[in-house]
């Protein structure tokens, strides 16, 4: 065998001839090149081809105008070669389409019962979402160990790129790269993927702009859905506080203050940005802005508690998934019950150094040390009292988004008593 090639002004291109090919009459030569180059005819009439002889054999580089591409053709290749080439330079491969579902919220609104109870085991859902072990509030035994998100500190970092980082930090954090690695891969065609924080619209315990976590989920999941649970402002502000009875502008190290203390620091503090959190049209407003009005699912935490059936065949039809499976993995759960009075006695004299605090007794076993924990955590809630006043001061702060959000998102919030 010997080699020879054919340069010109595009490419170059060698063939292996056989020592005999040169014997070869016109005709044959002709019928081989129409062979080769199947999809060429078009290109080049009999007569130039024959012309050509044996200098189509000995190597060929075409400019495929027709398609606009340039193809360089492999040496050696026969009819069948070229078939498949071109068949996979004129077919596109889609990318896989999959079902994603973010859940944002509202802190306060049942984020831990759908989490560890729906979200983790719905056999219709892939679970990505956070699961949390260690609340304030009295949480049930029941802890999936198995589960992504305890068992990946890769997702762990996500989340916590997302919703804790500032602005700077975040954009450093290389964090769509950190999802296109490591967190993609576990998305799944045959289910719905959810993904799940409700620190995605709380400001007291991540990164208070909520604006800008909501465009960090649409630069990572353009073409998501959305999860919302609202509840009565309130109720939820006497829950948030139960749970951290401190002044609000640093609830991790505040001294204690009463009820309406904590709202009033939080209605005059710009920092705090708590009441943000609480102005539910500007946040739904924003969302549909982001992804579409039709791709924002609203749900009220009260029909929940009160119409367990209907919040669950409302939420399983905008997750496309089964709703009797829906209420039988919710039925009768309640995940971070109420601080009770007991317990924040005795975190509100830690606080005034007025008695130890209990992860300091390392010299008790540690059986005894969660045996104490569970005794200040177990008991009755204490019902606090948000005074006249300050309830009318929520109200003029609150009002006419709520009432906006009525009217546009067709919520009964009046049923509910939500500030109108």
């Amino acid at each position: 065998m010997s080699q020879c090639c054919l340069v010109n002004s595009t490419t170059v291109v060698t063939a292996r001839v056989p020592p005999h090919t040169p014997t070869l009459p016109p005709l044959p030569v002709y019928h081989h090149a129409i062979e080769v180059l199947p999809t060429f005819r078009s290109l080049f009439q009999p007569k130039t081809i024959r012309s050509l002889g044996k200098d189509i054999i000995m190597g060929l580089a075409v400019t495929d105008r027709v398609r606009g591409q340039r193809s360089h053709y492999p040496r050696g290749c026969g009819s069948r070669v070229l078939k498949s080439q071109s068949s996979s330079m004129n077919s596109q491969v889609l990318p896989q389409k999959f079902k994603i579902f973010i859940h944002v919220g509202c802190a306060k609104a049942a984020s831990t019962t759908l989490q560890k109870h729906l979200f983790d085991k719905h056999s219709e859902i892939n679970n990505l979402g956070t699961y949390p072990t260690g609340n304030l509030g009295k949480d049930s035994s029941e802890i999936n160990w198995d589960c992504i998100y305890l068992r990946d500190e890769k997702l762990k970092k996500f989340y916590y790129n997302l919703v804790a980082l500032d602005g700077l930090e975040y954009r450093s954090s290389g964090n769509l790269e950190l999802y296109q690695e490591s967190i993609k891969p576990y998305l799944k065609a045959e289910q719905i993927n959810l993904f799940s924080s409700e620190r995605f619209t709380s400001v007291l315990f991540s990164y208070n702009d909520i604006k800008s976590k909501a465009e960090r989920l649409k630069e990572i999941f353009p073409e998501a859905r959305i999860i919302i649970v609202l509840r009565n402002q309130l109720n939820m502000i006497i829950s948030q506080y139960r749970d951290h009875p401190f002044d609000p502008r640093c609830v991790k190290v505040g001294q204690p203050v009463s009820i309406d203390n904590w709202i009033q620091i939080a209605l005059d503090d710009n920092l705090t940005k708590y009441f943000s959190s609480l102005d539910y049209y500007q946040i739904l407003s924003l969302y549909s802005e982001l992804f579409g009005k039709k791709n924002v699912g609203v749900f009220l935490f009260e029909e929940l508690v009160y119409k367990p059936d209907y919040f669950a065949e409302q939420l399983s039809d905008f997750l496309g998934i089964n709703p009797e499976t829906t209420k039988s993995v919710l039925l009768n759960k309640h995940e971070n019950a109420s601080v009770s009075h007991r317990y924040n006695i005795y975190r509100m004299l830690v606080r005034r150094r007025l008695f130890p605090n209990l992860n300091s007794l390392k010299l008790l076993p540690k059986s005894v040390r969660n045996n104490l924990l569970n005794y200040l955590k177990e008991g009755q809630k204490k019902d606090y009292q948000i005074s006249m006043a300050m309830q009318e001061k929520v109200s003029d702060r609150l009002a006419a988004s709520n009432n906006k959000l009525q009217q546009e998102y067709g919520l009964n919030l009046s049923s509910y008593n939500y500030p109108l």
